[in-house]
């Protein structure tokens, strides 16, 4: 009679196979944003920083080329070949143990790198072999979550920048074609989710402004809405009206103010304490009676009339439960009472 809990966790993070992770309009990546396209791929020359020379020549200083066709250079004041980081024509490098010039990805200090076909530092966003890269300012990968221009990107254990539906820490969360991650209302694949402050997906009854959303507990789908009673141009008592009305009703059930705050928990996440909340499975009212009609035991009024609704409710509560603290344990530990 009441609404499921929110998906249950699949691993530390998974991504929800099967979909076409087309990315909305509405989270395309602003310029600021998104990572800039991909550059042509160079020809593994000498780093150009104007002083490049050919062979293993006695005295020669700056880049040279050994036999061995790798790229090493040469310390102007001592004429040895340079190991580690290099600063030159404004860009850094690395030279291996051997003084030879490293490409592609390396493990420098315990952090990943990335050095193009000349050699030099890749920093920022990097479009490497088909997937984005955040490398900051200093070169090294980032990964997990990463606050960048203003967004959060997860970038998975290698580097990559996920995309499409994340699932971590038991929560559903969305990154566009960007890799950023939704806040609020976004539409994916012809359907509406909505993701609170932290990007986690939201399922159930959330308000919104004036008016009431049902969120698919097992997708999170947006399948329903509702005016938020009392709102304008709706009918009806607000949430506040008839939590006061059921704050009235517990001593003439035996319940003190505690039984009541376990009621207002209750409800709270049942419904809302709206009074035309109606779930996927049909469930309806404050209290989410499978079917609404057995509501009518209080009442003819019941799909209409907030105090009816809480008469029933409360009645199947003590019926069923004894208490609403009862009720709510029940429902923390399951889902549903």
């Amino acid at each position: 009679m009441n609404l499921l809990r929110p998906i249950s966790a699949l691993g530390s993070a998974t991504l929800l196979a099967g979909l076409a992770l087309t990315a909305p309009a509405a989270l395309a990546s602003p310029v600021d944003a998104a990572p800039a396209v991909a550059p042509a791929a160079q020809a593994a020359v000498a780093p150009a920083d104007g002083s490049a020379n050919g062979g293993d020549t006695a005295g020669s200083i700056g880049w040279v080329m050994s036999r061995a066709g790798s790229w090493s250079y040469i310390n102007p004041a001592d004429g040895q070949a340079i190991t580690g980081w290099l600063h030159t024509g404004g860009s850094w490098f690395y030279l291996d143990d051997d003084g030879a010039l490293v490409t592609g990805w390396a493990v420098v200090g315990g952090a990943w790198y990335y050095f193009n076909a000349e050699g030099r530092m890749a920093t920022d966003w990097s479009w490497i072999d088909g997937a984005w890269y955040f490398l900051g300012d200093k070169g090294a990968m980032a990964v997990g979550w990463n606050l960048i221009g203003g967004s959060w990107y997860y970038l998975a254990d290698n580097g990559q920048a996920a995309m499409g539906w994340l699932h971590k820490g038991g929560s559903w969360y969305f990154l566009g074609s960007s890799g950023r991650m939704a806040v609020g209302w976004a539409s994916h694949l012809g359907s509406w989710y909505y993701f609170n402050g932290s990007g986690q997906m939201l399922t159930g009854w959330i308000v919104d402004g004036s008016t009431w959303y049902h969120l698919d507990p097992s997708s999170g789908r947006m399948t329903a809405s509702e005016p938020v009673a009392g709102a304008a141009g709706s009918s009806g008592t607000s949430a506040a009206e008839a939590k006061t009305y059921a704050s009235g009703q517990m001593s003439a059930w035996g319940w003190d103010s505690n039984e009541y705050s376990c009621l207002v928990s209750l409800w709270d996440r049942e419904s809302g304490w709206n009074y035309q909340a109606r779930s996927a499975s049909g469930a309806y009212g404050i209290p989410q009676a499978l079917p609404g009609s057995k509501m009518a035991s209080a009442g003819s009024d019941w799909a209409t009339n907030p105090a009816t609704q809480i008469t029933w409710g409360l009645g199947y509560i003590q019926g069923r439960y004894g208490s609403p603290c009862a009720a709510w344990s029940h429902f923390e530990s399951t889902g549903w009472y």
